[in-house]
């Protein structure tokens, strides 16, 4: 799961999703305009650079901070369950004490 910035309404979603779909060894992409994420899944690590070089010069994809990465995989459902394969940056997971 990823930050995606610049977007302001649901068909700026569906662009950040055509044009993360066009990236080779993508597999899944999901775009939530209200959430501000976007959730991957790819054959082979993906870079950041790579991801925000396809999208249109209006958007970015950033990682997560670790508190926000919990609180949106705990407050939606994820179309590729809980595990995105091939992210080039890790992502945090905060551990219960």
């Amino acid at each position: 799961m990823l930050a995606v910035t610049g977007m302001t309404c649901m068909d700026c979603a569906h662009h950040v999703e055509q044009a993360l779909r066009s990236v080779s060894g993508m597999r899944k992409v999901r775009v939530e305009y209200p959430k501000g994420v976007a959730r991957i899944d790819s054959e082979f690590p993906l870079a950041i650079d790579t991801l925000n070089a396809a999208l249109p010069k209006n958007y970015r994809i950033k990682p997560l901070s670790a508190e926000d990465a919990h609180n949106k995989a705990t407050t939606s459902s994820s179309l590729l369950g809980k595990h995105s394969a091939g992210l080039a940056v890790p992502v945090p997971v905060q551990r219960s004490r």
